[in-house]
């Protein structure tokens, strides 16, 4: 076995240890087994205390010794193969029991000093080293009260005749089964064949009174010395895929990382980010939270494609997050060693990638090429220095997206505009090095992507997108997008690249381009009215923008409904860090002449503060047809006064916290402030300063389409 300079051996748990002449011998319990170690072996075994890697445990024995580090490097290495080859370390990174010295005092004759009840029993919660009682043990197991010594941290007395009283001075009673447990502190109930038998068999009362005796949530400062020495290790990873329909994918990429990366379970979490809920591998995926500790499912239908692995670092629960495809298995060490690269620099912003292993799990490439083909930007090329795992990280142009990192709040996220599959190479990479940070290969951060699909794919995937994707993206990244059209007019031909050029300029031109996402509220059940409203969305050339949102159905009351799907989305908003949101409900209907109207409006809005903006609204109560006030300096934008209906609103992020401290998120708390407060959310947002009206207005709805201008009436589809 080779150990990096990284690896975390981690001494296993459970041990009873005795020193005999130059040796020391450790037995687990109830193993007839022991294992001889010499002075330098147990040495090196306390030192695999999950604190220190490798590097450092070389270290501290070339410390005791006073020599240089490289001169011990060989023999530690041996020596922790040979423990975790006797099953006496383990590359873990969870924390082992603290190790305390442990002597008896007065025992009975026939008491067995290397095999008995308390040993047994006390190796669930410490690891054991037995000594003389003169050796200041920090554990003291007296039959006799007169051994009490207050030097000791736990001091315990066996009292086969129920003598004790509240006033002794012992941390700790075991007392017959048949005694009165109601003098003295804390008891723990003694079988009466302790003395025979070694196996500790308590009852749950007694197991929980240890477990507070040595927990962290103990009050006593005796047991609180002792439960300090506990340790419960922070999640510091996500690793997170999205995926569509691919439950082997996901299953098996899962199992690799619990299979052969177990010393990272307690500081990571797995996040999976469902892409089809409700299709088919829906139920298996999210019945993987049952058995799998750390998994988490999180269901997502408002965006489908590239761009959904944003929703995989807005909804990651940890500082770092590794990105990966649903299909990719990462090397042994691999993420233990990311997790280290993260911990050594708090202050990286780069985008972290390494280098892909081919199936023949021998050749690799470290990054790809700028070069088009085949309808991809990039070609796989590999770098000399990526070869060897030690080499330190080098920058690289660009590198496919199967696995990628960065700290959490480093996430510089897909353009808003994306749809669809395609688009994402070398423009991800870009957007990094604009904002001053590097793109990375990390040597030891191999791994193994399924590129074949035999049986093929569940999803869309259409030169389209692709390109749609790839034009925005070049726009937004500042990048020449000729070669964009160059290639695919040979690939798919001229017509076809020209119908998607046209389109993304149009929807650049767009004033619907201000805003950074725009939702359309639909109920499941309503399939048609979604189906209108598209065609609406179409003649907007919005389509590819709006995303639909499932609405929150209550049937008793469909305001309900709708406050908490406005909500929702709002709380979605701030999540990903939209400066603003749009919100269709799925009856609106629109202008012949919106798209200028809005332009003009939007030319005002800039430069104003607002929270709310309405692209139309009713008038509510005595004002009825009465103008708004004009904002001064607006020739298209009032404030509202008494406006309802949210069937077209925008909120900006300086609203978001405001209205999610003031709305509650569930049901019941949302019907009780309906009852109490408002009826529903666009009663509420009459309260709400800095809001904003367009005039003359766009967006109207069947209901109030009879209360607009008449002069516009006409004009509405």
């Amino acid at each position: 076995m080779i150990l990096t300079r990284y690896a975390r051996p981690v001494r296993k748990s459970g041990l009873m240890i005795w020193h005999k002449d130059d040796e020391v011998l450790l037995r687990f319990p109830f193993s007839p087994e022991f294992h001889q170690l010499n002075e330098s072996a147990i040495f090196i075994w306390q030192l695999c205390d999950s604190t220190r890697n490798f590097e450092d445990i070389c270290r501290s024995v070339a410390q005791l010794r006073d020599v240089a580090i490289e001169s011990v490097e060989a023999e530690v290495s041996d020596v922790i193969t040979s423990l975790i080859h006797e099953e006496l370390v383990a590359l873990d990174l969870s924390k082992p029991h603290p190790i305390l010295r442990l002597a008896f005092i007065a025992c009975p004759d026939n008491f067995d000093v290397s095999d008995n009840f308390f040993l047994n029993l006390l190796v669930n919660w410490v690891d054991l080293i037995l000594v003389e009682p003169e050796e200041s043990p920090e554990i003291l197991i007296s039959w006799d009260r007169q051994y009490a010594d207050p030097n000791a941290v736990l001091h315990c007395l066996v009292d086969d005749d129920c003598r004790v009283s509240g006033g002794d001075p012992f941390d700790l009673v075991f007392r017959n089964r048949e005694c009165d447990t109601s003098a003295g502190g804390l008891v723990v109930n003694l079988p009466e064949d302790y003395l025979d038998n070694p196996l500790p068999p308590l009852d749950d009362r007694d197991r929980h009174t240890l477990d507070r005796f040595f927990g962290d949530d103990s009050e006593e400062p005796q047991q609180q010395e002792l439960g300090e020495q506990k340790h419960t290790r922070t999640r510091k990873l996500t690793i997170g895929m999205a995926t569509y329909d691919d439950f082997d994918g996901v299953y098996f990429s899962v199992m690799a990382i619990r299979m052969y990366h177990p010393e990272v379970t307690a500081e990571t979490e797995i996040l999976v980010i469902d892409n089809n809920p409700g299709g088919v591998c829906s139920k298996s995926l999210r019945g993987l939270e049952k058995s799998i500790e750390g998994y988490r499912y999180v269901a997502n239908d408002q965006l489908q494609g590239t761009a959904v692995r944003d929703f995989v670092f807005h909804e990651a629960g940890t500082d770092y997050v590794m990105c990966i495809d649903s299909h990719v298995f990462i090397e042994r060490g691999a993420i233990a060693r990311l997790i280290f690269y993260f911990d050594a620099h708090p202050d990286c912003r780069d985008l972290l990638q390494g280098p892909l292993v081919h199936d023949n799990l021998d050749s690799i490439v470290t990054h790809c090429e700028p070069v088009w083909r085949e309808g991809m930007f990039g070609i796989w090329a590999c770098d000399e220095r990526g070869k060897d795992v030690e080499s330190p990280p080098f920058e690289i142009p660009m590198q496919g997206l199967g696995l990628a990192a960065c700290r959490k709040d480093a996430w510089l996220g897909y353009n808003r505009r994306f749809s669809g599959f395609g688009g994402e190479e070398g423009y991800i990479h870009q957007k990094f090095r604009n904002a001053g940070a590097r793109s990375l290969c990390l040597p030891f951060l191999r791994w193994i992507h399924r590129f074949e699909r035999p049986t093929g794919t569940r999803y869309k995937n259409v030169w389209e997108d692709r390109i749609r994707n790839y034009l925005i993206g070049m726009d937004e990244v500042s990048l020449d997008s000729q070669p964009v059209i160059r290639h695919f007019n040979k690939l798919i031909g001229e017509e076809a690249v020209e119908k998607v050029v046209r389109q993304v300029e149009l929807e650049i031109d767009n004033p619907f381009d201000f805003f950074d996402a725009i939702y359309c509220i639909n109920l499941d059940s309503q399939i048609q009215r979604w189906q209108e409203v598209q065609r609406r969305f179409q003649k907007l050339g919005i389509a590819h923008r709006v995303r639909r949102f499932s609405a929150i159905e209550t049937p008793q009351s469909h305001h309900i409904g709708c406050t908490l799907s406005h909500r929702k989305l709002v709380e979605e908003a701030k999540a990903r860090g939209f400066e603003n949101i749009l919100v269709f409900e799925d009856d609106v209907i629109f202008h012949k002449d919106a798209l200028l109207h809005l332009q003009n409006s939007l030319e005002e809005l800039e430069n104003l503060r607002w929270n709310v903006f309405y692209l139309g609204g009713m008038k509510w109560m005595k004002l009825g047809k009465e103008p708004f006030k004009r904002i001064k300096g607006c020739q298209y934008l009032e404030r509202p006064e008494k406006m309802t209906c949210t069937h077209a609103v925008a909120y900006r992020a300086q609203f978001y916290s405001t209205l999610l401290n003031d709305i509650p998120g569930t049901r019941e708390e949302v019907d009780q402030w309906a009852d109490d407060k408002y009826p529903a959310i666009d009663q509420y947002l009459v309260n709400v300063n800095d809001l904003v009206v367009m005039t003359p207005v766009i967006a109207s709805q069947p209901s109030i389409f009879n209360e607009e201008d008449e002069s516009m009436q006409e004009g509405f589809f």
